[in-house]
């Protein structure tokens, strides 16, 4: 039987860790914890003291909002996740793999959402569970929300959490 996801706002949120609290890693946290789901950003430092100390801040053609996250310096919160969302530079997904891949939980996905033309190939060769990858492929014209459909296990809130995202 196929299951189709509802806008049933009772349906609960996974929770999400966002590996690599950079451009990428805030926008996605910040869009989804805006819609309501329970983000954690794991980044350097000097960001994680400003997300906690102000919350995330976005300021984007002229529109200012604050998202409330957790914040983290330590890959701790990704014990906990459902959903992680892996947000780091090309160079450092070998060191992200390291420090995710012994902490995920059973039934844990990671979804790379990095730029790069070989990430897909990296974040594939690890052990684990790692599900599906969020790149954007032209030549097939598939984009992030047909490839996390496809997850037809997954809990209803995730083809939620992809339409957040889109926001």
């Amino acid at each position: 039987m196929d299951e189709q996801a509802t806008d049933d706002p009772t349906t609960p949120w996974p929770r999400i860790a966002v590996f690599g609290a950079g451009a990428v890693g805030c926008h996605f946290g910040a869009m989804l914890a805006l819609a309501g789901a329970p983000v954690t950003l794991i980044g350097r430092p000097a960001h994680v003291d400003a997300i906690r100390a102000r919350g995330l801040l976005i300021d984007t053609a002229g529109t200012r909002l604050t998202a409330a996250c957790g914040a983290d310096t330590t890959p701790e919160p990704v014990r906990e996740a459902d959903l992680v969302l892996l947000c780091v530079k090309s160079d450092d997904t070998a060191q992200a793999a390291a420090a995710i891949v012994p902490r995920l939980r059973a039934g844990a996905v990671v979804v790379s959402m990095q730029n790069g033309v070989d990430n897909v190939e990296r974040a594939r060769a690890w052990p684990g569970s790692l599900v599906a990858t969020a790149t954007h492929d032209m030549k097939r014209g598939e984009d992030a929300r047909a490839r996390l459909a496809a997850l037809s296990h997954a809990p209803q809130a995730w083809t939620r959490i992809v339409e957040a995202a889109d926001a």
